[in-house]
């Protein structure tokens, strides 16, 4: 049995239509059997029309576990980075990689407990937006990886990255650990071809394909496309 894994920068749940709709965005993973999502950019502050309920409506009936990543909170919600799984999360843990005084950034690392491969890790994480701040996120993303490296277990890395250019010195620095995986443009909707998300994984073998999902709902849904990847069963 293949696991189906799916990166979504969610636009704080409001689509190009200007409805904010979290509950719309949790029947497209039920729709396409997603076993585990990396979520950027979740949002449920009650200054921003959001609220704790937003994180049922993602979840729908689909997903039984759920590990949150907060960057910004406030009474009553949060902003940030969510993963979403039908398999057991182990031991979450938060990662913080902001720079200086610029827009607070994580990364969500977890351990998810999957019946065929064991357990895996998953990292969801979103890039600043200058290339500086982006330069020494990857520098810092490496020593993380590389850090608990020895423990063998196949790894994963997602989400919105921010750098559409494939030889960027932030892109080859991901590259010298973990595979690339080839996606294709997510980023804007109407015309994708800007590469702002990615994934990578360690083996190079652990995730068979990745493509981003563009159908009429996934073009309102967001800003960006989603990413949907198999691993193999």
């Amino acid at each position: 049995m293949s696991i189906c894994l799916m990166s979504y920068n969610v636009h704080g749940g409001v689509g190009l239509d200007g409805e904010r709709n979290y509950a719309r965005i949790g029947r497209l993973f039920d729709r396409h059997d997603v076993d585990i999502a990396l979520v950027q950019e979740f949002e449920c502050r009650p200054s921003r029309g959001g609220s704790l309920k937003d994180v049922d409506d993602l979840r729908g009936g689909h997903f039984e576990n759920v590990a949150t990543g907060a960057t910004m909170r406030e009474e009553g919600g949060w902003y940030g980075n969510m993963i979403l799984s039908r398999f057991p999360i182990v031991g979450p843990a938060i990662h913080d990689i902001s720079i200086g005084r610029r827009e607070k950034r994580n990364i969500l690392d977890a351990r998810i407990k999957t019946p065929r491969h064991g357990v895996i890790r998953v990292l969801n994480t979103h890039f600043g937006l200058s290339f500086a701040e982006r330069v020494q996120q990857s520098l810092k993303v490496l020593h993380i990886v590389e850090k608990e490296h020895d423990d063998g277990l196949p790894m994963i890395l997602a989400g919105d990255i921010n750098e559409w250019r494939p030889y960027a010195g932030i892109i080859r620095t991901l590259n010298q650990i973990l595979r690339n995986v080839p996606c294709g443009g997510t980023f804007p909707t109407a015309l994708p071809r800007v590469h702002l998300d990615r994934i990578w994984c360690m083996p190079g073998n652990l995730i068979e394909s990745a493509a981003p999902l563009r159908t009429p709902e996934t073009s309102k849904l967001s800003d960006h496309l989603p990413i949907i990847a198999r691993v193999p069963g």
